[in-house]
C-alpha cells in the first residue's frame, strides 16, 4: 500500500516494475509487472460517518479493503494480484484545489462553500469549547448528514475520483476510485440520497480538462443518478446512460427513451427481480452500452462508471436481483463492446463506487464479493 503525499499533476504515479513481496512462502511469478490497476482510496473516510446506524457507513470500504488485502496476500505479496492500493490521505493542496474547481463547474462556487463553511464553523465551535474536533453536524435531509470533517472527505473524494481519471488516460487503461459517500443523486443545488457532491459529473468535467473531447459516463447503480442525469443533460461533450429500478428513489427516470438538452441521457428502467439472464444483460449489451460508444455516431475518449452494488440480490435498498459475478461480467461485456466498436483499441476507463450497502454475507453475496469480482475482471481486461 502507498501513501499518496505528492502534489503537482503526478498525484499518481504508475510503478512501472516492481520487486515482488515474498507472504507465506509464495512469490509471484510475474517478475516484471508493467501496469498495475490502480485502486485509490481513502483511509480516513471514517471521519464522515453518522451517530447512530445508516446504511451509508466506512464499513463499505473496509471490507473492500479486507478482500483486496486478502487477495493480496493469497497472490504472493503487493502488486502480485495485478492491482496497486493507493491511500489519498495525504494527497496534495494541489489535487484538492483542482478537485475543489471540478466541483464548482458542476455546482456552483457558493454550493461547494456553503458545505465547507458549515463544517468549518461546526469544528471551530468544537474546538473553542474544549471538545475534540470530530463531532456530528446535522442532517441534511433524513438520509443525509455531516459531521465537522465531512467536507475533507468529501475532496479527498472528488480527488479520488480526478486521479482515477489521470491514471486510466495516462496509462491508457483502467482505474478505480474506491471512496465515499456516493454522488450521483447530488443536483446542481440539492444534496440528497447519501450524496453531497457528484463526482462522476465532476470527473468527467476534469476528464474534458484534461484532453478528452468526449466522455461516456455509464451508471450500473440500481438507483437512478438523477442529479448527474440533470448535470450532463446541459453539457456537450458528455453522455450519460443510467441502468435502474423502477419504481424506487429518486422517483424519476421511470420512461425509458432518451432526454436532455444535447439527447445526451438514456434511461434504462428495470423492474424489481430483474436477473442477469432475465433481461439484465440485454438492457447492458444491446441498450446501454451502444448508446454510451457506437463507431461513427459517438466515441468516447473516456468512460467513466458510476458503480453501485446495491443491485445485488442481497442489498436490501433495491430488489434486483443480480450476483457477484455479474458486475465482473459488466466489465467483461464493457470491454468487449469498446473494442469491437473502436476498432480495437479500448479508450481509459474508470471506475468510482457509488451505492452498495449490504457489506458481505455468509455465502459471498454482498458487496465485498461483488468489488472483488469487478476487480479481477479488470485486471483480466486491462492489465497487461
Amino acid at each position: 500500500v502507498r501513501v499518496c503525499a505528492l502534489s503537482g499533476p503526478a498525484a499518481y504515479r504508475p510503478i512501472s516494475t516492481r520487486r515482488p513481496s515474498v507472504g507465506s512462502g509464495r512469490r509471484c511469478s510475474r517478475l516484471h509487472i508493467q501496469t498495475l490497476l490502480p485502486i485509490l482510496y481513502d483511509s480516513s473516510n471514517d471521519l464522515h460517518r453518522s451517530i447512530k446506524y445508516h446504511p451509508e457507513q466506512p464499513n463499505r470500504i473496509s471490507v473492500c479493503l479486507d478482500a483486496l488485502r486478502s487477495r493480496e496476500e493469497e497472490a504472493g505479496g503487493a502488486g502480485c494480484a495485478g492491482f496497486d492500493l493507493v491511500d489519498m490521505v495525504s494527497v496534495g493542496r494541489e489535487e484538492l484545489s483542482a478537485a475543489r474547481a471540478a466541483l464548482t463547474k458542476v455546482h456552483s462556487d457558493e454550493y461547494v462553500a456553503r458545505f465547507e463553511e458549515k463544517c468549518g464553523r461546526s469544528r471551530e465551535a468544537r474546538i473553542a469549547e474544549g471538545r475534540p474536533p470530530l463531532g456530528f453536524v446535522g442532517n441534511i435531509d433524513e438520509d443525509t448528514y455531516l459531521t465537522t470533517e465531512s467536507f475533507g472527505v468529501f475532496m479527498r473524494a472528488a480527488t479520488s475520483w480526478n486521479g482515477a481519471v489521470d491514471a486510466a488516460m495516462a496509462d491508457g487503461g483502467a482505474a478505480l476510485a474506491l471512496v465515499r459517500p456516493p454522488g450521483h443523486h447530488a443536483t446542481r443545488t440539492l444534496a440528497n440520497g447519501f450524496c453531497v457532491f457528484n463526482f462522476a459529473a465532476a470527473s468527467a468535467v476534469h476528464a474534458l480538462a484534461a484532453g478528452g473531447k468526449r466522455v461516456s459516463i455509464l451508471d450500473w447503480d440500481v438507483h437512478y443518478g438523477q442529479g448527474t442525469a440533470r448535470i450532463v443533460g446541459e453539457m456537450e461533450g458528455v453522455r450519460y446512460a443510467s441502468l435502474h429500478q423502477v419504481p424506487a428513489f429518486p422517483y424519476e427516470g421511470e420512461d425509458p427513451g432518451v432526454s436532455g438538452s444535447h439527447q445526451n441521457v438514456l434511461s434504462v428502467p428495470v423492474q424489481a427481480g430483474t436477473t442477469w439472464d432475465s433481461g439484465y444483460s440485454d438492457a447492458y449489451e444491446n441498450v446501454a452500452l451502444p448508446f454510451l460508444s457506437s463507431a461513427g455516431e459517438w466515441v468516447p475518449d473516456v468512460v467513466i462508471v458510476s458503480a453501485g452494488y446495491d443491485g445485488l440480490e442481497a442489498d436490501d435498498l433495491a430488489s434486483v436481483s443480480l450476483a457477484p459475478a455479474d458486475y465482473g461480467m459488466m466489465v467483461k461485456k464493457l470491454h468487449e463492446h469498446l473494442e469491437r466498436e473502436h476498432g480495437g483499441s479500448v479508450p481509459p476507463v474508470v471506475l468510482g463506487l457509488e451505492g452498495g450497502y449490504q457489506l458481505r454475507t455468509d455465502d459471498g453475496r454482498g458487496l465485498d464479493a461483488a468489488v472483488m469480482e469487478t476487480v479481477a475482471s479488470l485486471v483480466d481486461c486491462f492489465v497487461g
